[in-house]
């Protein structure tokens, strides 16, 4: 009998190098690409001055040959980097390496914010989880050597689909 699916996603996470791995075996489906001025849950995620300028792209993290999705994800990237968000492919890997390339910075270091929540509906439905279910937000943010922020990508997997585990 053929082995049943191992359905918890553990990301092992020690180095950029591990993230990287990750969002190799994972696509990033771009569903919206969008330029915000910063407010409501997008200022709160970005803890910015209000009203100032972010690209904003949102869809789904999946595995290749595999359901349901594991995560939605969001990622917004510094305005110096408009016109990047055109460039990327709607299946994307890993946005990072691209946002160095393209500002000729390197990423210095990346914060890690882990909260428990719940899945609202349309969380949910698109997870294809029960809606109240628990879930993971996990959110990455990207800065270069002058603690400007590059990067913050903010992810919700339901909780019985991930794991996280650190070195």
């Amino acid at each position: 009998a053929a082995m049943p699916a191992r359905t918890t996603l553990a990301l092992a996470l020690g180095s950029a190098e591990d993230l990287l791995r990750y969002a190799t075996e994972t696509r990033f489906l771009i569903e919206r690409r969008e330029r915000i001025r910063a407010a409501g849950a997008d200022l709160e995620t970005l803890k910015c001055r209000r009203g100032q300028d972010w690209i904003k792209l949102s869809g789904l993290r999946v595995r290749p040959q595999a359901t349901p999705p594991v995560c939605l994800l969001t990622v917004y990237l510094h305005i110096a980097l408009a016109g990047l968000e055109k460039r990327l492919p709607r299946s994307s890997g890993v946005i990072y390496p691209q946002v160095e390339k393209a500002l000729g910075v390197r990423i210095s270091w990346i914060g890690h914010r882990i909260e428990a929540t719940l899945l609202g509906e349309s969380a949910a439905e698109r997870l294809r989880a029960k809606p109240g279910a628990p879930a993971l937000r996990v959110r990455r943010y990207y800065y270069d050597s002058n603690e400007r922020l590059l990067e913050l990508s903010d992810s919700l997997h339901a909780a019985e689909r991930f794991a996280y585990e650190m070195r």
